[in-house]
């Protein structure tokens, strides 16, 4: 039971947030699919990954890893809702060479650095913590896009044009899917979620007994609507907020602040900067302004909580995988009489 409550956990930490899109599909049953046949089309790839870039790269396509497990609903998403659509699963076997990475399986994976290990070590090694995870790779063998959880047909189809038409090569995606979000110009910022005065932020004043939660979100935000207006109203979550600075940042205002560390940037170049691709994203820096965790988009309350606690406690010092820790977590909350509910 404890196995099967922990896998759990792992099926349900897969689904980022839309800048304003939504998948009506993923309010639906979150059970248990089971295995979910991958499309015949994706690559049998003996899983040397310097051979698959080169073949790839010799036809005018990019490598795509695609990191799954049995048994997680956001993959049954992917494969069924994603590359089910005809159009971009031909785009997709187009301009893609589709390569299956089991995360908990044994095939030997022969990776860039020439290292043989198994599918579950190459895993861990390039800090898989969702699935589904894609990792895209260019010609000269290095990752140009990643994409932690689970993306709506719409935004996947964004990601394949940006990285097909290698849009990477002088644009970040944070900036080319945004300006094709015509709405965000509308809708709400949730400012009064800030403790920290501004905006222009100055990241460095602040209580260095707490750590710092920067929330990178825009106006006219479905994740961002619901986070706020749901997930952090509630008791438990407010009484975990409590224990940080927080500073909500609109990035399409390009706000002027200085960083953790002291730099002057505008709000747009310091996401840019820090890899940050979609909102709404949480990032967490500790009391020297050093980044320690971050949750790329939105999940269910009972994670939102997870993560927090998971910083605000301090538990990231003693786990350094979240997964044990989300379980531990788990096993105290039902310890007290708390019913965990995964997906309310």
């Amino acid at each position: 039971m404890r196995r099967l409550f922990a896998a759990l956990l792992i099926w349900t930490l897969t689904w980022p947030a839309v800048w304003a899109e939504s998948d009506p599909a993923l309010d639906s049953d979150m059970t248990n699919p089971g295995y979910v046949p991958h499309p015949e089309w994706f690559k049998q790839s003996f899983l040397d990954l310097n051979e698959d870039i080169e073949e790839a790269s010799a036809e005018g396509r990019h490598l795509m890893l695609y990191f799954y497990q049995d048994g997680c609903p956001y993959c049954k998403m992917f494969i069924e809702n994603g590359l089910g659509q005809h159009d971009i699963a031909e785009y997709a076997q187009q301009n893609f060479d589709i390569v299956a990475i089991n995360i908990f399986g044994a095939l030997e994976v022969t990776d860039v650095d020439g290292e043989a290990l198994p599918e579950r070590e190459y895993a861990m090694k390039t800090k898989v913590m969702f699935t589904p995870t894609l990792l895209v790779f260019g010609e000269e063998g290095s990752v140009i896009f990643r994409m932690n959880g689970y993306y709506t047909p719409p935004r996947f189809r964004a990601v394949m044009r940006f990285i097909s038409e290698r849009r990477y090569t002088s644009e970040r995606f944070v900036e080319y899917y945004g300006s094709q979000d015509k709405q965000a110009e509308n809708g709400v910022l949730y400012v009064e979620s800030s403790t920290l005065s501004g905006p222009p932020f100055d990241l460095t004043d602040r209580d260095r007994d707490k750590p710092l939660l920067v929330m990178f979100e825009q106006k006219e935000c479905l994740g961002c609507d619901e986070l706020h207006q749901d997930i952090f109203r509630r008791p438990e979550t407010q009484d975990i907020l409590e224990k940080f600075e927080i500073a909500v940042l609109n990035i399409r205002e390009k706000e002027p602040l200085t960083t953790p560390l002291g730099k002057e940037m505008d709000s747009l170049n310091w996401a840019m900067h820090l890899g940050v691709k979609v909102v709404p994203t949480q990032v967490m820096f500790d009391s020297e302004g050093k980044e320690v965790f971050r949750n790329e988009g939105y999940v269910k309350a009972f994670h939102v909580q997870s993560i927090l606690d998971y910083v605000a406690s301090g538990a990231y010092l003693e786990y350094d995988e979240f997964q044990r820790y989300i379980q531990v977590r788990a096993d105290r909350l039902q310890e007290k009489g708390v019913a965990v509910n995964l997906m309310e």
